[in-house]
């Protein structure tokens, strides 16, 4: 496979030197700071208590407090960091935090994928930037690529643990916040220019300032990126894609491989995203806009024997634009209160689509549509009642209107809500023998789905008056459509003796609504009538919401001031898990038996704990720093889920909790010297069970055949005052990694395709 560097399109880099060009004719603030005054808090952090205490954030619990002062886990990467190091997508963010696993490309439908403390977080983690929520409602999960404002952020915040007290559904496993700067100085701009082997380009641009007099100040940013890949760098271990002469026919021959060879073309897939936006803060007004693009190969994260990877123009991807209106009011002595509005816009690229191969479904080219539109509304007001005692209350509404995602259509869709009347369009031309043959009767797949929820929450936080106690509570009861009444509570407690030692405890509860994806994607039909040429029908489900119970403890203890510990445990139990089911017909099957493929939830249920032990380190050798964080997480879980009622064993108890290993570790060394700064960062995973379904009367799961261990080597020198370069080798060993399984969206597969050895190199020029 080609590995050279493959340079940016000439207009993007005329657009960059133009930038420059334009930003060096202004005359240069030498007065100014040329760096955002930001703190890292996380298991790297290596800042002074004191630092540490002198940071305060809103997400965790939307009263303004530090970090230390939290029950709850929370880490901020700050946007320097990821300026620096060329990090591109959020996943890059999260790969190198102890209790996080990363999946890269993971899968055309949700991008990047990541487990957030054993849960699938693109699936159980909310999503803000700048508080306002940006996950649609028509996929089951969040969409991760390079159209997120990461490098544009001024901090990305993490919070860890079940947060449905405050954030209502789809904060099961916590939130993440991506934070846009308020630039407070006349000017600054701010690009770079990334160069990844093979055929990769990056292009990223940050221009803002602040304008006005005396209290009439406008603030604002506009910022844009650029991510194009014309040949994905996949490595595969070639005997999971191979397949022996004679087992396919010749037109699934054409859609696995195209050739004679047995093995699946992975070759020259793309991967595309692009982003606008703007921020803005006016008095009391702020104003977000973001529009964002990604498109993918559409073979991504499937089983090459269901799903073709061998087309590079077959692909999936979406639009989302997100408008945000927030508007603080005039504070009075004691009261302090904030509205929120927000629309989020999500639909399906024209003519998103993939090949089936050997697909239970359908084969042949199959289309895919979604699309939704999400309002949200909210308010909140602070109470403080004394120095020690703060109140927060607040009510919440969310509304969504979708056509849920559907595949396996056999023509294009096009029109959608609030646009015009749905309609089946003519197909696209396509070769007679790859057509598709689908089974299902896709007059059923473009139902649209309204979905409300009306929730109240209120939190209290105290801090004791000699600062060793800090403690908050809370509750949210929400109200949605299902008729469900879910309350949330949490509660958390912190504790300092003294300023080196630090103890937390923390319990939350989270939930997430039933998924129109998981609703409308069942299918099914009598066997009979399916041998008679019947398509496969919508069948109606009971999906209920999914019920998380939490509890996470942990200490810090500064042991000098060159070593800190960490060490955590959490728990939790999960109720109503959603798991697949599929039921095939035997090999004589009687007139009422049924043929059906989808999604239930109402009989099982999850338990996961795991002990955490992080250690940091940091020396300063004349004039050379180093830091070093090494951690090990040890997991241990189960899987109840109930078979058929005709089944022999009724309930199934699986030996592992879904993608978690058993052990893992991770190893970041860093070493700075005057104004270069080198990074080795290593990750190891153990084995884990990749796959739990229910096949007819019995319930199924696999598990990965090997541990896996990925090394990367980040470069970072800064060149003169708003220069700096930023390079890296990643995947250095070339290790075949058993990814997290996309297993929604194709047959169950051991094995999810990982980039291979990637070649980084960047550019970055800044003026403030």
């Amino acid at each position: 496979m080609n590995k050279t560097l493959q340079f940016p399109t000439v207009d993007r880099l005329a657009l960059l030197i133009a930038v420059l060009l334009l930003q060096l004719s202004t005359p240069i603030l030498a007065q100014e700071d040329d760096s955002i005054a930001l703190q890292l808090f996380n298991h790297q952090d290596l800042n002074t208590d004191a630092d540490r205490a002198s940071k305060t954030i809103v997400s965790a619990n939307r009263l303004a407090e530090t970090p230390d002062e939290m029950a709850q886990e929370v880490i901020i990467i700050d946007g320097s960091t990821i300026r620096k190091f060329g990090y591109t997508t959020l996943v890059d963010v999260l790969e190198s935090i102890p209790g996080f696993r990363t999946s890269q490309p993971g899968n055309a439908i949700e991008g990047e994928t990541f487990l957030m403390r054993g849960l699938y977080g693109n699936d159980h983690v909310k999503f803000l930037i700048n508080g306002v929520p940006i996950k649609p409602e028509a996929v089951k999960g969040m969409p991760i690529g390079g159209q997120l404002p990461i490098r544009n952020a001024e901090r990305i915040e993490i919070i860890l643990g079940p947060s449905s007290a405050l954030y209502g559904s789809e904060s099961m496993a916590g939130v993440i916040n991506i934070v846009l700067p308020e630039i407070d100085r006349p000017v600054l701009a701010w690009a770079d220019v990334n160069l990844m082997s093979p055929k990769t380009s990056d292009f990223n641009l940050t221009l803002g300032g602040k304008a006005g007099k005396g209290k009439n100040i406008l603030n604002y940013e506009i910022f844009a990126s650029s991510y194009r890949s014309t040949d994905v760098n996949l490595y595969l271990p070639e005997d999971s894609i191979r397949v022996k002469p004679g087992e396919l026919n010749s037109v699934q021959q054409q859609l696995f491989v195209g050739d004679s060879t047995g093995v699946s073309e992975v070759d020259e897939l793309k991967r595309e995203s692009r982003l606008l936006g703007f921020h803005l803060t006016y008095k009391r007004l702020e104003v977000n806009v973001v529009r964002m693009y990604r498109e993918e190969s559409s073979g991504f994260g499937s089983n090459p024997l269901q799903q073709a990877y061998f087309d590079p123009s077959l692909s999936y991807g979406e639009k989302i634009n997100s408008f945000g209106l927030r508007y603080f009011g005039k504070p009075t002595r004691r009261i302090k209160t904030q509205t929120t509005l927000s629309t989020l816009t999500y639909r399906t690229i024209s003519n998103s689509a993939f090949y089936g191969v050997a697909n239970l479904l359908s084969n042949g080219r199959n289309f895919m549509y979604a699309s939704s539109v999400d309002i949200n509304f909210d308010f909140q007001a602070t109470y403080p009642v004394s120095k020690q005692l703060k109140l927060l209350a607040g009510i919440s509404q969310d509304i969504s209107v979708s056509t849920p995602f559907t595949n396996f259509l056999l023509k294009p869709y096009k029109g959608g809500i609030f646009i015009g009347p749905d309609t089946l369009q003519t197909g696209v031309l396509q070769s007679t023998d790859i057509q598709s043959i689908s089974m299902l009767d896709t007059v059923q797949a473009t139902e649209e789905l309204v979905k409300l929820d009306i929730s109240a929450f209120m939190q209290s936080s105290f801090r004791s008056k000699s600062g060793k106690w800090n403690g908050e509570i809370g509750i949210r009861v929400d109200f949605n459509s299902f008729g469900e009444v879910v309350p949330s509570p949490k509660a958390g407690i912190v504790y300092r003796p003294s300023s080196k030692l630090r103890f937390r405890a923390y319990y939350g509860s989270g939930y997430r609504a039933p998924k129109s994806y998981y609703m409308y994607n069942n299918y099914g039909e009598s066997a009979q009538n399916f041998g008679q040429g019947q398509r496969l029908k919508r069948l109606s489900t009971d999906i209920l919401s999914e019920k998380l119970q939490g509890i996470d403890a942990g200490v810090d203890w500064s042991v000098n001031n060159h070593w800190r510990v960490t060490a955590g445990y959490f728990a939790h139990y999960l109720q109503n898990r959603v798991l697949r089911q599929i039921y095939v017909p035997t090999p004589n099957p009687g007139p009422n038996q049924q043929i059906s493929f989808g999604y239930f939830n109402g009989s099982s249920f999850s338990f996961l704990q795991s002990i955490m032990l992080v250690n940091t380190f940091s020396a300063k050798i004349g004039n050379v720093d180093l830091s070093l964080m090494v951690s090990y997480e040890y997991s241990k879980g189960k899987e109840n889920v109930k078979a058929r009622d005709d089944a022999p064993e009724n309930v199934v108890e699986s030996s592992g909790y879904r993608f978690v290993p058993t052990h893992a570790g991770k190893a970041n060394l860093t070493v700075t010297y005057r104004d270069f700064t080198a990074s080795l960062r290593g990750t190891m995973t153990g084995t884990f069970i990749t796959d739990i379904f229910r096949l007819n009367s019995s319930i199924q799961f696999t598990e990965s055949d090997n541990a896996f261990y990925n090394l990367d080597l980040l470069l970072s020198k800064q060149l003169f005052r708003q220069l700096s370069l930023f390079g890296g080798v990643y995947n250095i060993l070339n290790q075949l990694q058993s990814g997290i399984p996309n297993v929604e969206l194709s047959h169950t597969w051991n094995y999810n395709p990982q980039y291979g050895r990637v070649f980084k190199l960047g550019l970055s020029f800044k003026l403030n």
